[in-house]
């Protein structure tokens, strides 16, 4: 007897211990107070529609960012879209300092929505000016993952020294491959 009034007693209380809880019963109504009659409004023109709002962009999925620097001449032309404006910044930065004679095309536009890449700091100045400076008629783009170099190089020692430190200086992140199908040894 004992085992079935404990069996009931446990199993009341886990199926009201299931139920969602009545809050309705348990807070109290506001009491409603008396209203006033409101004076008649004057009849006037309808009022304007409300302005839309701006409406925030859409999440880009895993977007990477996109970045590519093109040497031609004493021109320097950069295009792509990051995440950080900081990052930005200090690419044209060392840019203007590493090649001061060039005319620099700045297209890069900072978008928050990107992914943000732990290279983005230090690519410029450890990576991207030692680059131009050995193919100064080259190209560097970052898309989907994938650095791809273009140009000549005056030896092999060189074109291997400049992939070497790109796979070390993109290393992790979202990085997945180094494409130097493009650079090409050509000696002077």
């Amino acid at each position: 007897m004992k085992f079935f009034f404990l069996s009931v007693s446990l199993l009341t209380v886990f199926f009201v211990g299931c139920e969602k809880p009545d809050i309705s019963a348990a807070t109290p109504e506001p009491k409603a107070e008396p209203q006033k009659a409101a004076p008649a409004a004057p009849v006037s023109e309808p009022a304007a529609a409300p302005e839309p709002k701006e409406v925030a962009p859409a999440p880009l999925e895993n977007a990477e960012p996109f970045i590519s620097i093109k040497f031609e001449g004493n021109a320097i032309a950069i295009v792509g879209s990051i995440k950080s404006n900081l990052q930005k910044k200090k690419l044209l930065e060392y840019l203007g300092k590493g090649f001061p004679d060039h005319e620099i095309t700045d297209e890069l536009e900072v978008d928050y929505r990107r992914i943000a890449v732990g290279w983005g700091n230090r690519f410029g100045n450890g990576y991207i000016v030692p680059f131009f400076e050995q193919v100064p008629e080259g190209t560097f783009e970052y898309k989907d993952g994938v650095v791809k170099l273009t140009g000549e190089v005056p030896d092999q020692p060189t074109f291997r020294d400049l992939v070497m430190s790109a796979g070390e200086m993109f290393m992790g992140d979202f990085t997945q491959d180094i494409d130097s199908s493009e650079l090409v040894v050509k000696p002077k």
